[in-house]
């Protein structure tokens, strides 16, 4: 069985604890067990589609939305083993342990004498504080399996709740007696070793559990605090941000918080004393830490409610606490009383720890660290030469801004600073205009002055800039105009409020928002750099092959985009006006009127040396004073030529003018003039674009707020509607989306894009008919709407209508030939439906555009694998898995090729390798267990197939793989229970599973039970030789003389001769019988 899957997101088990950092482990997933009565089976399969969607969102930690699936499946068939067992699971991962103890107790009177139920519901018992049941679960399970290791875990997790460790201890022990690989018993000892003040040996225990497992979050955050313990505050702080990064979790937010306190790093620990909060609101801890904090800082108001939550929290053995809080609670209130409450407001707002004004300067910056009190990083966007760029939510606006500074060595020049406030104060009072990036205020962080601006989300494309439309979608030229007359408005407004000049304007500085209207970015800051004395020479901002933004003090002073700039920039950027930047925009419109080429070029630097600096500024210097551009024959060109005049004088003189004459033109080809928005679609459209940003961030409620203020200026505004939709599909609330995509498409039923995404959201639903329906309309709309090709072709893919998906994708490659995922998904269907030359071509065509792309190695070695070339497969895997080691399906795949290749313990290793990477591989334990099992290693390749059938329940191969181990150990009844969940998983049509049913029920001696299921097969294929023949050997034992003999010579007319020593027995017995 091969992985070929793809984008395929697999999460480990992670089970949730109390908040008192006690935790019960369930043991392994409940078995499960044959129905006696089954449903229609059109009702089984569709009970099996919920249950297997319920699994699939059990291990993405989806588990809300894999219990309401487990609901719909136990509404069809409320007797299924398989709903309940999986329900419970899912019960105990949402805290309801009550629930989950009922499932437990419905699946133990189904199966009494099951050891994982019992353990399970041992787990439930003691986090419900049972904890005298919890262990007579416990005792019972180990009465049944006097080996199984999580029974021995859990007792022992009993006994050091009731503070005897020693015992505890040795119960663990005994568990890794059995089973080395176990990580929760390693935790578990580690944590008693903890509470017994060996954090040594404890310390080691939870580097032996991660070893093991390392998704274990449990375990990365107990060795964090032991860390704590040992007073390496700033090292344990790693281990809490790596269990958060497994699994958001009480302890590991208030122990982080509890290093940040140590560290005197305030700001961040109220941050996460917040988090522990929310996730657990009566963490009496919690509260009063935070509590201590704020009044450590000054915030008293604060202070006062968290106490009080903490009363309110009915805290257990912390009477000091609940002492300190109400003392401090009846003063305060006896302040406020007393009309001192305004005086306590002053405090909390005026005293704040230094440590609060911290911003990171690196680019490393994590999603949603905290940058300052008031400012959430969500990453950097730019980090460049000059400047910085953050992404940042602001919890007192609700907002998304972009953060801007210049880099540190600029800001500590006296000239700069000065001037780039100034800048900022007149940007900050222009009025809003639709075509530029709003600048909303100045604020200082650690005294180093930052202008937040608005956030221009990116939009269909995944674009939001003229640079990336000219590199993949370059503009018509009506659209072309149409940009061209934005910007003409944009700078006419900036140059009518205070800006002498932008000195920047490029395509990366003209951002193109969701509406496809252009903002202008970046208006005059790169002027303050004009200041800038401590440096003479050339600086250049060269990036990814790029030459940006440049400053030469050196005979003058230039200033700009070399690329973009005009003569005069060159040497005397301060006398720079209007003329200026119409010289950079004729570049621009240059580019847009021949699809992105530039009119002056040199070769880019060869190296970061200051010669080869200046050769390009001389270069670009020389173009730019001396030579005109080369002629083009749009319609645009008379309009650029002008732009590009070397004396200013010869230019336009204003935005103004170039605008009308480009309004004529484009009035000459629609017929209609250029309409400027009307103040309620600015308005609409502005609360569009601050609720995408917001969306981006995945802050969905306030977005979907933002789209409703947009809708109040504008019922009709198809973008907030679509947006809207968007957001409900992120929350995984389909059917609400859907209704927004109508709403959408009644407001434009013309946008592509709302039928692609509505199209989309019906794929995911599995609605097909209505999704190809969408995509139809969105193709017939646009032609060249790569993405609806793109997506249709996926959706035909989900319906293994792979010839169909092709002829999408060649769609997609006609419009972009360097569309990588259309090759790969071309070439996984070629290879799907065996045409693998062909896929091949496409996998080649990748390797081509992009030689590091993994999962094209990876399943080119899957078409050689199919042809039978090992030797290449093995090439290709090998390939993928240097270019990323933590590729598990390559290390399966190759894996599996090894084994093909006679190299079997080669073969263990990629396996192990595969499960390092993703401890829930189902197929990667299959195979190793494969492995074990020809080699006649059945107790740990049986290991291996429950491994396999925990991670994947709707496993058959590893339910028949079992069956065999355990037939192989003599326990028929365990393999027994095997052929049923087989059955029930596949319904009864699965004479396979029932015949090998019928045989057990014949070695246990429950021969009419087995006759009865024998018939069973024959119903279903009344041809099945064999069991015609074990029917007539259980006849024959249970003397029915006739039937046995008929059964026998039914037998004997349809099995072929080879078979000559059953054929000779069944002669045999027909001779005996007749004779009796």
């Amino acid at each position: 069985m091969f992985d070929d899957t793809y984008d395929k997101d697999k999460k480990t088990r992670n089970n949730k604890i109390l908040p008192d950092s006690k935790k019960i482990v369930p043991g392994v997933g409940p078995k499960s067990i044959p129905l006696k009565k089954h449903p229609p089976q059109s009702a089984r399969l569709d009970s099996w589609q919920l249950i297997n969607r319920a699994i699939s969102l059990k291990k993405e930690g989806k588990f809300s939305e894999a219990l309401i699936f487990l609901e719909k499946a136990h509404d069809i068939d409320p007797h299924s083993f398989h709903v309940l067992s999986n329900k419970a699971e899912v019960l105990f991962e949402l805290k309801q342990f009550e629930d989950s103890l009922a499932c437990y107790a419905a699946l133990l009177e189904k199966k009494p004498h099951d050891t994982a139920i019992l353990t399970n519901r041992a787990a439930c018992l003691l986090n419900l504080g049972r904890l005298d049941e919890a262990l007579k679960n416990c005792n019972e399970a180990l009465k049944l399996d006097p080996k199984y290791a999580f029974a021995y875990v859990n007792k022992g997790k009993i006994l050091a709740l009731q503070g005897n460790h020693k015992e505890a201890l040795s119960l663990y022990e005994k568990a890794l007696s059995i089973d080395q690989k176990l990580d929760e018993a390693y935790n578990s000892k580690g944590l008693s070793l903890e509470m017994s003040g060996n954090i040594t040996e404890a310390i080691r225990c939870y580097d032996k559990a991660l070893e093991i497992n390392p998704r274990n979050a449990d375990a990365y955050n107990n060795k964090g605090n032991c860390m704590n313990i040992l007073g390496f505050y700033r090292e344990a702080i790693p281990y809490f941000d790596k269990s958060l990064e497994i699994e958001k979790t009480v302890q590991a937010y208030y122990n982080k918080a509890r290093s940040l306190v140590h560290l005197d790093e305030y700001a961040e620990a109220l941050n996460h004393y917040e988090k522990a909060v929310e996730i657990y609101p009566e963490c009496s801890e919690a509260l009063f830490d935070k509590a201590q904090i704020e009044l450590r800082v000054g915030l008293r108001k604060d202070a006062a409610g968290s106490y009080q939550c903490f009363l309110d929290s009915s805290p257990i053995g912390m009477s000091e606490q609940i002492e300190i809080a109400t003392q401090w609670l009846q003063n305060y209130n006896q302040l406020v009383t007393e009309g001192q409450q305004h005086i306590i407001q002053q405090e909390a707002h005026s005293t704040k720890p230094a440590s609060d004004e911290i911003i990171y300067t690196s680019p490393a910056v994590k999603k949603a660290d905290y940058v300052t009190e008031k400012y959430q990083v969500n990453k950097v966007l730019y980090d460049g030469t000059f400047s910085i760029y953050y992404l940042v939510y602001s919890e007192e606006h609700k907002s998304v801004y972009v953060l801007k500074t210049f880099q540190d060595k600029f800001l500590e020049d006296a000239g700069v600073r000065k001037q780039f406030i100034e800048c900022t104060a007149i940007l900050t009072e222009i009025p809003r205009h639709p075509f530029i990036v709003r600048s909303y205020f100045m604020d200082k962080i650690s005294n180093k002055p930052y202008i937040a601006t608005e956030y221009v989300a990116k939009g269909d494309y995944n674009l939001n800039s003229l640079e990336g439309y000219l590199l993949y979608r370059p503009p018509d030229l009506i659209q072309s105009l149409q940009w061209a007359i934005q910007f003409c408005y944009g700078m006419e407004h900036l140059l009518s409020h205070g800006v002498r000049c932008h000195f920047n304007i490029k395509p990366s500085n003209i951002l193109i928002g969701q509406d496809k209207t252009i903002k202008i970015n970046d208006s005059a800051i790169a002027g303050s750099l004009l200041s800038f004395t401590s440096f003479r020479g050339l600086m250049l901002s060269y990036e990814q092959g790029i030459v940006g933004l440049a400053f030469r003090n050196i005979d003058g002073n230039g200033l700009g985009a070399p690329c973009y700039m005009s003569p005069e920039q060159f040497t005397n950027a301060s006398a720079c006006d209007e003329r200026t930047d119409i010289y950079s925009f004729g570049i621009v419109m240059y580019q847009m009127a021949s699809r992105g080429q530039l009119p002056f070029t040199a070769q880019t630097p060869r190296d970061a040396s200051d010669e080869e600096a200046e050769r390009f500024w001389q270069t670009l210097h020389i173009l730019q004073s001396k030579s005109m551009p080369p002629k083009l024959t749009s319609p645009l060109y008379p309009f650029i030529s002008r732009c590009l005049q070397k004396n200013p004088n010869d230019r336009y003189a204003h935005f103004k003018e170039l605008r009308e004459e480009l309004e004529t033109l484009l009035k000459s080809y629609t017929g209609e003039s250029y309409l400027p928005l009307d103040i309620e679609s600015i308005d609409s459209l502005e609360w569009t674009n601050h609720g995408r940003g917001l969306a981006d961030l995945e802050f969905f409620d306030e977005a979907m707020s933002s789209f409703d203020k947009a809708l109040e200026f504008d019922e009709q505004n198809a973008l907030a509607l679509r947006n809207k939709a968007n957001c409900y599909f992120s929350l995984r609330k389909f059917e609400d989306a859907i209704d927004w995509y109508q709403k959408a498409n009644q407001a434009d039923p013309l946008d592509p894009a709302i039928w692609n995404d509505k199209g989309y959201c019906y794929c995911i639903m599995h609605q097909f008919d209505e999704a190809f329906e969408c995509y139809t309309n969105a193709c017939e709309l646009d032609p060249h709407f790569a993405l609806g090709w793109y997506n249709k072709g996926v959706c035909y893919e989900t319906i293994k209508d792979y010839l169909s998906a092709i002829n999408c994708y060649d769609k997609v490659l006609e419009i972009n030939p360097k569309h990588i995922n259309a090759w790969f998904n071309k070439g996984r269907s070629y290879r799907r439906t065996g045409i693998f030359e062909k896929a091949l071509n496409c996998y080649e065509k990748i390797l081509e555009i992009d030689p590091l792309y993994h999962e094209s190695w990876n399943d080119r070695g899957i078409c050689y694998y199919s042809l039978n070339d090992f030797r290449s497969a093995l090439a290709c895997f090998t390939k993928a898995l240097e270019i990323q080691p933590k590729f598990a399906k390559a290390s399966y795949n190759k894996g599996l090729t090894l084994s093909n290749l006679g190299l079997v313990n080669q073969a263990l290793e990629c396996y192990e390798k595969a499960l390092e990477i993703d401890p829930l591989y189902a197929d990667a334990w299959y195979n190793k267990g494969i492995i074990y099992f020809n080699t006649g290693r059945y107790n740990d390749a049986l290991n291996c197939f429950d491994k396999a059938i925990k991670a994947d329940q709707l496993l058959i191969d590893a339910w028949f793989s079992k069956a065999g181990c355990l037939y192989n150990l003599g326990q028929f009844e365990e393999a027994l229970f095997c052929y049923d969940s087989i059955i029930e998983i596949n319904s009864e049509y699965n004479t396979k599973a029932i015949y090998a049913k019928g045989y057990m029920l014949e070695k246990l001696s429950r021969l009419q039970e087995a006759r009865r299921t024998f018939e069973q097969v024959l119903e279903l294929d009344p041809a099945h030789i064999w069991a015609w023949y074990r029917k007539a050997c259980v006849e024959d034992k249970i003397y029915d003389k006739i039937a046995s003999m008929l059964s026998f010579r039914r037998f004997l007319s349809l099995v072929p001769p080879q078979h000559e020593l059953e054929i000779s027995y069944a002669k045999l017995r027909i001779q005996d019988l007749e004779k009796q």
